[in-house]
């Protein structure tokens, strides 16, 4: 719960910072998909929706604050090697993830 917190600050620092209205979607500068807090959170996103996925890259990313904060992340993603069948090579894939504002409620993952 202590590493949810601290994305969460980081996020809703992240949203200050960027340019767009409140409600707007806003889009992630390139070099702010590359520090290490934004990589995390999609790492354990992907944990949760496909542990079999490893990180590639990030190729863009869309913030929206509403209720909390929602993300929207274009990832490039391989196999891990301890897993068997699945695709192999590179995958892109669309990446949602939802912080809520209610510090009780969880947050939500999904993949498109």
């Amino acid at each position: 719960m202590k590493l949810y917190h601290c994305l969460v600050l980081f996020f809703i620092t992240l949203s200050m910072a960027e340019p767009g209205r409140l409600g707007g979607i806003a889009r992630i500068h390139r070099d702010r998909l590359q520090l290490p807090e934004v990589k995390e959170i999609i790492k354990i996103a992907l944990e949760k929706i496909d542990p079999c996925a490893e990180l590639s890259d990030v190729l863009c990313g869309t913030m929206q604050v509403v209720n909390g904060i929602k993300y929207r992340f274009k990832i490039r993603t391989t196999q891990k090697p301890n897993c068997d069948g699945g695709i192999q090579g590179p995958k892109i894939s669309v990446i949602r993830i939802h912080l809520p504002a209610d510090r009780t409620s969880e947050p939500s993952f999904k993949m498109e």
